[in-house]
């Protein structure tokens, strides 16, 4: 394998919205991308990040089930994007404490005296109290 530098990987990459669901993602590769996916950075070695992975179709029917409005509605139709997405064999669900976060720089080494959510340095963009967060990839 050769080194890239991040441009180029920025330009090869590709999005891919439709999947097999009769073709597993092999044991091995998902091993490694959840391997890397959890050596992602975070706030001060918090760690306030997990991964639900669901491999199982009653899971992924499950998980859509409960994130598309209406998919539980007689009649609902899918948009393009809805069947080629919930198609694929694995759903890596990235799920996000900002607790974990806000008591990590609660410490005395990061100087903060509140736990205003709002003034904190969470990663990963904003953060609505009371409100989970989710990426679809």
């Amino acid at each position: 394998m050769r080194g890239m530098e991040l441009g180029e990987v920025l330009r090869r990459r590709r999005m891919t919205r439709e999947f097999d669901p009769d073709r597993p993602v092999p044991p091995e590769v998902l091993a490694r991308v959840l391997d890397r996916a959890r050596r992602g950075p975070s706030a001060g070695f918090s760690q306030g990040t997990d991964l639900l992975v669901l491999t199982r179709p009653a899971d992924r029917d499950r998980w859509w089930a409960a994130t598309v409005p209406g998919r539980a509605d007689p009649g609902f139709v899918p948009d393009r994007w809805l069947r080629g997405v919930s198609s694929a064999p694995c759903l890596v669900v990235l799920l996000s404490s900002p607790e974990a976060y806000l008591d990590r720089y609660a410490e005395p080494d990061k100087g903060r005296t509140d736990r205003d959510a709002a003034t904190w340095p969470v990663p990963g963009g904003t953060w609505t109290p009371g409100w989970p967060r989710c990426w679809r990839c």
